[in-house]
C-alpha cells in the first residue's frame, strides 16, 4: 500500500511541475508553422473510467509531424469490509498516436488519430458474494479516435481500441472470515479492451525552437 501512494505521489507532483514549466497557453487556433513549438503538453482525465470510480490522470507530449505520446494512470482503493465489498485498481497505460487528416496539419491534438498502445495494472473487484483479484494483466492493442475543440483549450477525445488482454486472474469467495478461490485462470482474450472519453487541456509549450 505504501508502495501504491508513493507512485501515485509522484504522478501528481510530476503532473504540477508540468504545470509550473509550461509556459503559455496554447488556444486551439490554427498553428503557425514558423512559430511551432517541439512539444506541446496536455492534461487529461478519462471521463469513462471517472465514471466507474476510478480517478485518473494523464498527460500527452503532442511531437512535430503529427506525432503524439500519451501515458495515464489509474488509481482506486475503495473497500467495505463489514459488507464484502472491494474496488481496487491500479496500473498505467502509455500509447503513441499518429494524427492524421487536415485538421491535424492545423490544429494541435485535434482530429482523427491511430494509436499503439500497451496498458497493464492489478485489480480486486467483489460485490458482497463472489469476487475477481488479478496480481497483474496486461493488454496490448490498437486504437482508433477522434478529437475535437469544445472551448478555448478544451477537447473532448473519443478512443476505442482492440487488442490481446492476457494475465491472470483468481475468482474468490467469502466464508467463514475466509476467502476460499474458486477458479485460478490465465486471461486470453481478444477483442475490445480500451474505451476513452477524455477531456483534455491543452495546457502550453514545453520547449519551443
Amino acid at each position: 500500500m505504501k508502495y501504491i501512494l508513493k507512485e501515485t505521489t509522484w504522478i501528481l507532483c510530476l503532473s504540477s511541475l508540468i504545470f509550473m514549466f509550461s509556459g503559455n497557453s496554447v488556444s486551439a487556433q490554427n498553428i503557425d508553422k514558423s512559430e511551432s513549438s517541439i512539444i506541446q503538453v496536455a492534461v487529461k482525465t478519462n471521463l469513462a473510467v471517472d465514471a466507474a470510480m476510478i480517478p485518473n490522470i494523464g498527460v500527452e507530449l503532442a511531437l512535430r509531424q503529427q506525432w503524439s505520446v500519451n501515458a495515464n494512470w489509474y488509481f482506486a482503493w475503495w473497500q467495505n469490509n463489514s459488507r464484502h465489498r472491494f474496488w481496487h485498481f491500479y496500473g498505467g497505460e502509455i500509447e503513441t498516436r499518429k494524427w492524421l487528416g487536415k485538421k491535424a496539419h492545423s490544429h494541435i491534438l485535434q482530429g482523427h488519430h491511430l494509436g499503439l498502445y500497451f496498458l497493464g495494472g492489478t485489480y480486486d473487484f467483489e460485490w458482497g458474494h463472489k469476487g475477481y483479484m488479478s496480481d497483474f494483466s496486461y493488454s496490448v492493442g490498437l486504437s482508433y479516435g477522434y478529437a475535437f475543440n469544445i472551448a478555448r483549450n478544451l477537447s473532448l477525445d473519443f478512443v476505442l481500441g482492440v487488442g490481446y488482454l492476457g494475465g491472470n486472474y483468481r475468482q474468490y469467495k467469502p466464508e467463514a472470515g475466509k476467502y476460499c478461490v474458486l477458479k485460478d485462470k490465465n486471461l486470453n482474450y481478444f477483442g475490445p479492451t480500451k474505451a476513452e472519453i477524455s477531456l483534455v487541456w491543452n495546457i502550453g509549450d514545453l520547449f519551443k525552437k
